[in-house]
């Protein structure tokens, strides 16, 4: 069966986590130092196999328009301990629009709160002011923890692109390139690359270095 691939594009102000909140999700583990990576892996929902491909670009506005333009998902995130990070995420948003005009009116969004491990002292964006911004967008609202990974599988599993989805069965790593990793510098923008298959048994792969 040829496989059916969707891009899910994360989008957010530097610092607020996309590369964590990724690594979190496919290594089960907080990398606290930012690194470009990519990454192949592998989760199972319902009786569903998915192989997910990471990638980091550049956020070179001359960069990200084509990726926003090949993007069919769009996770907008911003740090709950940033308020400007929050603030952002109206530029980014507009800059889906924009980007994909006529072709996709009504691209399929998720906004993230990300960093609700910290203090509440140190909070500076409420979880109802989130809540009510996701309304704004008419999308589905998660806040999360690249630390302790409160949430996370939750945001890749139930957006939209798994609508059916009724939780993650088993997730593997298929392959990184750490050659990749020379890219991780300029990165604040992650593409995720979901090639999804339809299986009755699974099979889950050794982790194997990309070629």
């Amino acid at each position: 069966m040829p496989a059916e691939e969707w891009t899910l594009t994360v989008l957010g102000d530097a610092g607020v986590g996309k590369n964590a909140i990724s690594l979190r999700f496919a290594y089960e583990e907080f990398i606290e130092v930012p690194t470009v990576f990519r990454l192949r892996k592998q989760l199972v929902v319902d009786d569903r196999l998915c192989l997910v491909e990471v990638t980091a670009p550049g956020q070179e506005a001359s960069l990200l328009d084509p990726w926003v333009r090949a993007g069919q998902g769009f996770i907008l995130m911003y740090s709950v301990a940033s308020r400007h990070s929050f603030t952002q995420l109206e530029s980014f948003s507009q800059t889906v629009k924009r980007v994909k005009g006529e072709d996709d009116p009504n691209p399929i969004l998720m906004l993230v709160g990300n960093k609700c491990d910290n203090p509440d002292n140190e909070r500076e964006v409420p979880a109802q002011e989130g809540a009510a911004r996701a309304q704004q967008l008419g999308c589905e609202f998660f806040e999360t923890s690249a630390k302790t990974g409160n949430n996370v599988d939750e945001v890749f599993i139930k957006f939209d692109v798994f609508p059916h989805a009724s939780g993650l069965l088993t997730k593997d790593i298929l392959s990184v390139d750490p050659a990749a990793l020379e890219f991780q510098k300029k990165s604040d923008t992650l593409c995720v690359t979901y090639l999804m298959f339809i299986h009755a048994f699974v099979d889950v792969l050794n982790s194997e270095l990309i070629p």
